[in-house]
């Protein structure tokens, strides 16, 4: 039986590899899993990366044999030259410094993945897709919107009426490497607030699932320090890109109960007690937060959406 509207999906992340079949349902237009996803420890070096990716593929086209495309999400440069999925480096698998084809090295691998044609995309350009589509979000994505990923590395991305706006300058989910100077610290928006940069001021954790119990620990002004960091940063972005939403997604998003009071006051005060507004023309943008029970689970469901841009 075809199943036009399935595909593999792939996610690629600091501490998981996570594949799946994926579809879009025709009544509701949500993202579907086709049985459970497979998960895996992301391996550290470049030979066990590419066996284990291509041996949850293959798990999941033997189940699934009529699937030809798919579309995975990597923590990385990807670029599109013809019919060439080119990627890397990645910076997360040590050893792991040069471009790749993806298609052409995952057939080498296994050669029943030269079946299917994978698309590549970065991982916060993927999961982008996603955003327009959270609760209170618009699903028409009529004005343009920013996504955040807040994990062990911070990604972000535009996107306006399903496009994904970085297309157009090859910088694929780089917005988390803008300067920044707050609260005297100075670095990037990464190296501040991702996940190893709060473990390694604030505690001795290893994972963003453990930075809650770290900063029970902690005063409240760790979390407020994110907060503040993050909501100027947002700021940073209102006059150029005139979102009118923001979503914040990653693992460390799952506490964002404690800091978003911090982060809604510093984008309020960057914004409006300084004057940024002009004359009207753009607004305090709202922020959400991907739900706790998706946030695993979104670079996935925002590949399968972003698929359909290239189909």
């Amino acid at each position: 039986m075809s199943h036009p509207n399935r595909a593999f999906v792939g996610d690629i992340g600091g501490s998981n590899l996570r594949t799946a079949i994926a579809e879009i349902s025709t009544k509701t237009n949500d993202v579907e899993f086709i049985g459970e996803p497979i998960i895996e420890p992301t391996p550290s070096r470049p030979d066990p990366f590419f066996q284990s990716m291509a041996r949850s593929l293959v798990l999941l086209l033997e189940a699934n044999p009529e699937l030809r495309d798919g579309v995975i999400g990597f923590p990385g440069k990807v670029v599109h030259d013809g019919d060439r999925m080119l990627v890397g480096p990645l910076t997360n698998i040590s050893g792991l410094t040069d471009v790749f084809d993806l298609n052409e090295r995952l057939g080498e691998e296994d050669s029943r993945l030269k079946k299917i044609r994978l698309t590549a995309l970065n991982d916060a350009e993927a999961a982008t897709h996603a955003a327009p589509f959270v609760p209170g979000a618009d699903p028409k994505n009529t004005q343009p919107l920013m996504y955040f990923t807040h994990s062990t590395g911070i990604g972000a991305d535009i996107i306006r009426g399903h496009k994904i706006a970085s297309r157009l300058t090859g910088q694929l989910g780089e917005y988390g490497h803008i300067p920044m100077d707050v609260d005297r610290s100075k670095g990037t928006l990464e190296s501040l607030i991702a996940g190893p940069a709060i473990e390694r001021r604030f505690g001795n954790g290893s994972t963003p699932q453990e930075l809650g119990q770290l900063y029970t620990h902690e005063s409240n002004d760790a979390w407020e320090h994110v907060g503040r960091v993050f909501g100027q940063a947002i700021a940073s972005f209102v006059p150029s890109i005139g979102m009118d939403h923001v979503v914040i997604g990653g693992g460390v998003s799952r506490d964002h109960d404690r800091y978003e009071e911090s982060l809604e006051e510093a984008l309020h005060t960057a914004l409006v007690d300084n004057a940024v507004i002009l004359n009207g023309m753009t607004e305090v943008p709202k922020v959400s937060y991907v739900p706790k029970h998706l946030v695993s689970s979104f670079g996935l469901i925002g590949a399968r959406y972003g698929l359909e841009q290239y189909r």
